[in-house]
């Protein structure tokens, strides 16, 4: 019999791990960098050890292919932790910045230390890598770490925690598993910071609850990425990235397209393009998609969230292009394109976590300019375009956390370039150096090494020298 939800982890055990942890701090972050770069070594191992227990788990949760589960989780997982290898003995040394040169006799640092307790909320459509990445770089920062996986994920979740408690001690990381309620539990308790991703709804709730200690709070959210394509793209080359970002984990991820704004001279060539590349990659009937490389729904509840969200288009005049295939009992969404919508349909405001794009078009490009920047700062912007002046426009005038041009997803990959939204989409940014900020104080260090301060020239008592050193000194800055 499938398991459907992770178990509750009562409370007095999370108390008892809390406050082991507690009781670890200062030995958590005085640890040294050859410390805990052993442990992600072996970390590392393990992931690789388990990937076919973990490609099965996940087939177990909702039918994902091996194949997607290595390049979506271990891939991401295995680059971040090689990154961290490489660089942690940088970022935790001194990070000399300028001093002013009326302060004369000083110098400047940054000292970045550990912010203490974390907890990680965790979503279930990546419970791999959205799990491990952001425990390494707190770890890797010298904290110690809750982790709150989804309970929608079960079979994921026992090879995770298994994972976890191969390499870490209790009062370094420990895994708490439950439903809602244990997320509550956890986010009543008093953190120096919360790390969440999810959707924005139960973000807001996380950020209202970590208001009551003053926590800091990284937030990984999503809402209506757009994919904008002009009459100058490469046709082929925007259906083949379109069809296959789209449709990974069933377009259960939060920097899937939502929604396509296509020039209206190109709309049905892009259709067409589009629906033959999805045929291709993932199979052209329900059958050929479930036994091949196509994932389901993670469970009813996503998709009578999902079926809705169609079924309120259709019945208010959308047109359907493609699919629209629902299967309940299989928990199956089957590939589906829209055209024709209106914005007093449900498709048009909620983020769609599902298979389902649908296209809008435009004539000229200020139109999509101003139909972006009027809603919610999206997560990501895809454009596919040519045109130089296209590209500037789009890189300057349209607000998003990121933007990825003649490409789809990449962008995820690459740990050099901070990763998150704004506002609605996300608070706080992640990835290599930038995750490793997240869960790091930037502690500003002055040492005065002169027995001479400059600045004692301008402090009182103020006589007329003074006040002539106060005069020169606002005419020289």
């Amino acid at each position: 019999m499938k398991v459907e939800i992770s178990p509750n982890t009562p409370a007095e055990e999370i108390q008892r791990i809390y406050q082991l942890q507690k009781r670890n701090l200062s030995r958590a972050s005085g640890s040294t960098v050859k410390e805990r770069c052993l442990k992600l070594r072996l970390l590392r191992k393990e992931i690789i050890r388990h990937r076919s227990e973990l490609q099965q788990a996940m087939y177990s949760d909702y039918n994902k292919p091996a194949p997607e589960v290595d390049i979506a989780e271990m891939l991401v997982l295995l680059n971040e932790i090689g990154q961290v290898l490489k660089k942690l003995n940088s970022w935790l040394s001194k990070h000399r910045v300028g001093t002013p040169w009326f302060l004369f006799g000083a110098n400047s640092y940054i000292h970045y230390e550990a912010k203490g307790q974390v907890l990680v909320i965790s979503p279930w459509n990546f419970p791999i890598h959205l799990t491990l990445m952001p425990l390494i770089y707190s770890y890797a920062a010298g904290n110690v770490t809750l982790i709150k996986p989804s309970e929608y994920t079960p079979y994921t979740t026992v090879v995770v925690k298994k994972i976890i408690q191969s390499v870490f001690q209790e009062n370094e990381a420990s895994v708490i598993e439950g439903d809602v309620t244990v997320a509550q539990y956890l986010l009543a308790l008093k953190f120096n910071h919360i790390f969440f991703t999810g959707s924005p709804g139960v973000g807001k709730l996380v950020m209202k609850a970590a208001a009551e200690h003053l926590c800091s709070v990284t937030l990984e959210l999503g809402g209506k990425s757009p994919l904008i394509i002009d009459e100058s793209a490469d046709l082929n080359a925007t259906c083949q990235f379109a069809a296959t970002t789209k449709l990974i984990n069933s377009g259960q991820f939060c920097i899937s397209p939502d929604y396509v704004l296509v020039h209206e001279n190109i709309k049905e060539k892009f259709i067409q393009g589009f629906i033959k590349q999805l045929e291709y990659k993932f199979g052209s009937s329900p059958a050929e998609l479930l036994k091949g490389n196509y994932s389901l729904m993670v469970n009813g509840r996503q998709l009578e969230r999902v079926k809705n969200i169609l079924d309120d288009a259709l019945h208010k005049g959308a047109k359907l292009e493609y699919g629209g295939v629902v299967q309940p009992d299989q928990e199956f969404i089957g590939p589906t394109v829209l055209s024709g919508v209106s914005e007093d349909m449900k498709i048009c405001t909620e983020e769609i976590f599902g298979p389902i794009l649908f296209i809008k078009t435009y004539r000229e490009l200020q139109e999509v300019i101003d139909h972006i920047n009027s809603g919610d700062t999206p997560l990501s912007v895809y454009l596919f375009s040519r045109n130089l002046l296209t590209k500037r426009r789009i890189r300057r005038e349209v607000k998003t956390g990121g933007l990825t041009i003649n490409s789809m997803g990449i962008n995820y990959y690459n740990f050099n370039l901070p990763f998150g939204g704004l506002n609605h989409s996300g608070i706080g940014k992640s990835h290599g150096f930038w995750s490793f900020l997240e869960f790091s104080n930037a502690k500003a260090v002055m040492n005065q090494w002169s027995p001479v301060a400059g600045i004692h020239l301008v402090l009182p008592p103020f006589t007329r020298w003074t006040r002539k050193m106060i005069d020169l000194l606002l005419k020289l800055i």
